[in-house]
């Protein structure tokens, strides 16, 4: 009989003191080093034996029927690259508003890539093979993988699941010259 949860292990990168963890432990952590983030993580999940994996910020909340549901329709969708959900967000007067997101867009993900880029599960074999995350984008690292995705395959495996992942602080607006940096390259 087939498990219907995947074995979830949280990777903390942080600049605090790390007690010490193995890769094989639930709770692993990594003490942050001078390199960039985007190579740190890069390092991390190619030493990693995950299948998936998603990037979340210290605060994040993740569902119960959120990781269900991604563990579902991942079993089921074995063409799929990566996949975004929903997302609850936590108001600043502690307040919960939705962000439901609508199937894939490109030119969704182009005009507000500071909501649509951001939480993604990523398949780690095409990761890999795309190279990672690029470092010379420091503050849209993940945008800049998502159009790298979308011009070496099109739009085919990229999906959406119609369920909250995960609480997190509502996104403030802001200009961002490298995700303009990003659109400039993918366009």
């Amino acid at each position: 009989e087939r498990c219907l949860y995947v074995t979830v292990r949280i990777l903390v990168i942080t600049p605090s003191e790390c007690p010490v963890t193995s890769a094989a432990d639930k709770l692993h952590f990594l003490r942050m080093t001078d390199e960039p983030l985007a190579t740190q993580i890069n390092r991390a999940v190619e030493t990693s034996d995950c299948q998936w994996f998603m990037l979340a910020r210290a605060g994040d909340e993740f569902t119960q029927s959120g990781l269900m549901v991604a563990g579902l329709e991942l079993a089921s969708s074995p063409g799929c690259r990566a996949v975004y959900g929903d997302q609850l967000h936590r108001l600043p007067d502690g307040s919960l508003g939705a962000a439901f997101l609508p199937g894939f867009n490109l030119d969704l993900l182009l005009s507000f890539p500071l909501v649509m880029a951001r939480y993604w599960l990523y398949r780690r074999d095409l990761f890999i093979e795309c190279d990672g995350f690029d470092a010379a984008y420091h503050d849209a690292f993940e945008f800049e993988l998502l159009t790298r995705l979308i011009e070496q395959n099109g739009l085919v495996g990229l999906g959406h699941i119609d369920e909250p992942l995960l609480v997190t602080k509502a996104p403030l607006l802001c200009d961002n010259p490298e995700e303009l940096r990003v659109i400039e390259r993918h366009l």
